[in-house]
């Protein structure tokens, strides 16, 4: 049994009721097999409370599977192509794909990807973001299938876009997936009243004359409408809530702490100014506001000086609270900054990429509560016994006093974590030359040598000289070169 889109009921309350349904029918029907399909963070809230459950995560495609689903969508595409070509079309979009990091993230996903590979087909450069991508495919979708295929179209570019923005801002404060087509028809009437063709041609349908041509929504079961996609119905209502956000009529509270409406901000504040979501994002002070008031920060170019410093405060003090779900909610934030395109990630040979800043205390942190659940004990060495957790004020500082073995457990935990087809290692000594090191560097990060093993990249001399005489006087004296040790990083930590 297949129920695909739990996430697309938007109401909370309908949803548990839906999610205690399913369990119902699990207990019920104990020999059938199941499918839920989900979004994770609406699944989060309201999980089906059943001991047979197994949660599995959709996973991001890795580089080769993009390259297998590139070589046969082009195929497909393109048959008077010889082969030969169609491997070179999919080696150049992966090369510009590699370069791009926002690109990189994007081409992951299957539909993105689709997106990708649709628009290296026509003319010019592939967009960097991804309202920018959604922009350049719907234009193309749009204004310019028509124009490619050398059809006569009875409506105009400008009227299908009026149309299909107005249903979907409608459909988003609706909170429908799908509509009855008697309710789609009565939402773009004032576009289409004076529409000349619907006089001549009394069973004219604008929206089946749009689903022909665009293939942007869909007549569904049931005589209903829905878009193809769920992204595509939360790009479109960015363009209405512009309208209404100039007018001042749309009320950011409502939205910013309902999952339902987070892509469709996400997607605004990539093309506009981010300072309203983000101020009632801070106002509304709720731990899924808080992650989409960061995540806003992070994709805008406008967001008010005063209101970025508010935010940053209210993260710093986050990071540091007593509570522990409001550290972990903070903490799952900077792991966000750490793996999204902005962050200083090195390119290497072979698609690998290097890390360039440590990992924080913060988010060693969650590695260890979530370990300590499990009976799995990481803390540094140096911590005292009663000290559960960082120092108060050290939640941004490296964490150090790391041994090897917990290094790698900390990766074995990144693994786990992991939702993008990524896999995360300790760096070769090889690879960590090429980063670039200041020449006073007061720190030292593990990585592996041939046999699995862990050294530490060595320290300045001047540095070391510095850590020995705090050693000594600590009492430690007897610590011996740092080249003659593999634990150098308890003594660091000391």
């Amino acid at each position: 049994m297949l129920l695909d889109g739990l996430d697309e009921i938007a109401d909370t309350a309908q949803r548990r009721r839906a999610a205690a349904w399913i369990a119902q029918q699990i207990e019920q029907y104990h020999r059938t097999v199941f499918v839920v399909t989900a979004r994770p963070v609406p699944y989060a809230e309201t999980e089906i409370d059943h001991s047979r459950v197994s949660k599995l995560q959709m996973e991001s495609f890795t580089r080769e599977q993009q390259r297998e689903f590139l070589q046969k969508w082009y195929t497909a595409t393109l048959p008077a192509y010889p082969a030969a070509q169609v491997q070179a079309k999919t080696e150049t979009t992966l090369a510009e794909i590699a370069q791009n990091p926002s690109l990189r993230e994007l081409a992951g996903n299957p539909l993105l990807l689709t997106m990708i590979a649709t628009l290296t087909l026509a003319e010019g450069a592939l967009p960097e973001t991804r309202s920018a991508l959604y922009d350049e495919f719907y234009t193309v979708l749009v204004r310019r299938r028509a124009d490619r295929k050398g059809v006569s179209d009875p409506l105009r570019s400008e009227l299908k876009d009026a149309v299909l923005k107005t249903l979907a801002f409608a459909m988003m404060q609706a909170k429908q997936r799908e509509l009855p087509d008697a309710e789609a028809q009565a939402m773009i009437e004032p576009q289409i009243a004076n529409l000349t063709i619907r006089h001549e041609q009394p069973d004219f349908s604008v929206l089946k004359h749009i689903q022909a041509t665009t293939n942007l929504i869909l007549e569904v079961s049931g005589n209903r409408w829905a878009f193809a996609h769920l992204s595509f119905q939360e790009y479109l209502a960015t363009f209405e809530l512009h309208q209404q956000q100039q007018q001042a009529t749309f009320a950011w509270a409502d939205v910013v702490a309902d999952t339902w409406w987070a892509e469709t901000l996400r997607f605004y504040a990539e093309q506009h100014d981010a300072t309203p979501i983000v101020r009632a994002a801070l106002a509304h002070n709720a731990a899924d506001a808080f992650a989409l008031a960061d995540l806003c920060r992070q994709v805008t170019q406008r967001l008010d000086p005063q209101v970025r410093d508010e935010l940053e405060q209210r993260f710093d003090a986050a990071l540091e609270a007593a509570d522990e779900n409001q550290c972990h909610t903070a903490a799952e934030v900077l792991f966000a900054q750490r793996f999204s395109v902005f962050h200083a990630w090195q390119q290497l040979p072979m698609g690998t990429e290097l890390d360039t800043t440590m990992i924080t205390c913060a988010e060693y942190q969650l590695f260890l509560d979530q370990a300590r659940r499990a009976d799995e004990y990481y803390h540094p060495h140096h911590w005292e016994e009663d000290m559960p957790r960082f120092a108060r004020g050290d939640a941004r500082k490296p964490i150090v006093g790391v041994l090897f073995g917990d290094a790698q457990a900390f990766v074995d935990w990144l693994n786990r974590r992991d939702t993008k087809g990524w896999s995360y290692r300790l760096p070769s000594a090889a690879e960590l030359e090429q980063l670039p090191v200041p020449v006073e560097v007061d720190r030292s990060c593990w990585y592996t040598v041939a046999d699995g093993t862990g050294q530490l990249m060595q320290l300045s001399a001047k540095r070391e000289q510095q850590i020995r005489k705090q050693l000594a006087a600590d009492g430690q004296t007897a610590v011996p070169m740092p080249a003659e040790i593999t634990n150098l990083a308890r003594a660091l930590a000391l």
